[in-house]
């Protein structure tokens, strides 16, 4: 039973909380027409797929912020991930962020 659980989790963290984005809303009173998309956990390497910032970018894009902010954690683990990893394909999809002002 203990075997199950682990590997439910497993199929969890790999194949289905890596692509669930998020998108949440909030109002700051005091600032007025303003919107900031903060972005972070990518954890790009082996187990997700560079691809996938495709969707990212073009999820940022829709939300037509004037602010975009990345908190971190964009890659899994660099150093034993880098063979997964296209840097200029990375620094190109980023470059596809736009920002209303």
């Amino acid at each position: 039973m203990l075997l199950f659980i682990i590997i439910l989790f497993l199929i969890y963290g790999i194949f289905v909380e890596p692509y669930q984005l998020e998108i949440k809303k909030y109002q700051i009173r005091g600032i007025a027409d303003l919107k900031i998309c903060f972005f972070s956990d990518c954890h790009f390497g082996r187990l997700y797929d560079i691809k996938n910032l495709d969707r990212i970018v073009k999820m940022i894009n829709a939300t037509n912020s004037d602010m975009v902010i990345f908190g971190g954690d964009f890659f899994d683990y660099y150093e034993h991930d880098k063979a997964y990893l296209n840097d200029e394909y990375l620094a190109n999809c980023l470059k596809g962020i736009n920002c209303i002002n």
